[in-house]
């Protein structure tokens, strides 16, 4: 049995980051959708369009990484995270200040992203794996447009949630 070079180890954790970052824009997608479902706002329910969609273009690049390097998603990752979707989805609905909450929630997941596309452009880089390495520069960049669009809509989400603080 011959143990893996250092090199080796890295590729196997840009695989690894790589299954993390399909399993986390599976659940930011369910998020999104249910998001969706829950606002009144059509300004939010645009953006979260939008955003939805951009995000199904993550997962197909995601997957046809994965695939280019012989390898597959992870069940175990993707299941778990839909289950915390569908747990965060069902809170999100039934508290207060949902709107301006919701948004926070949002901004924060960008943030989570960025943070994961930024660990995985910087291993696959070390790896000498410059195709994702440039699949995650490609989606850091859009999650940071997304943040910037949520910044954008502050004072919109503001006005949100002092509204729904007058009617209750």
């Amino acid at each position: 049995m011959t143990m893996p070079t250092d090199q080796e180890n890295v590729q196997a954790k840009v695989v690894r980051y790589l299954q993390t970052a399909h399993a986390m824009e599976q659940q930011s997608l369910d998020s999104i959708e249910g998001l969706a479902r829950q606002t009144e706002d059509d300004q939010f329910k645009q953006a979260l369009a939008l955003h939805a969609n951009e995000t199904r273009d993550h997962l197909q690049l995601l997957e046809r990484r994965l695939e280019a390097l012989g390898e597959a998603t992870s069940a175990v990752k993707d299941t778990q995270n839909k289950l915390m979707a569908a747990v965060s989805a069902a809170t999100a609905a039934m508290r207060p200040d949902k709107e301006g909450k919701n948004a926070r929630d949002a901004y924060v997941t960008a943030h989570l992203e960025i943070a994961l596309y930024e660990m995985l452009e910087r291993l696959a880089r070390r790896a000498g794996d410059e195709e994702t390495s440039d699949l995650a520069r490609l989606i850091r960049h859009n999650e940071e447009a997304h943040a910037h669009k949520i910044v954008a809509m502050w004072d919109h989400f503001v006005d949100l949630s002092l509204r729904e603080t007058n009617m209750g």
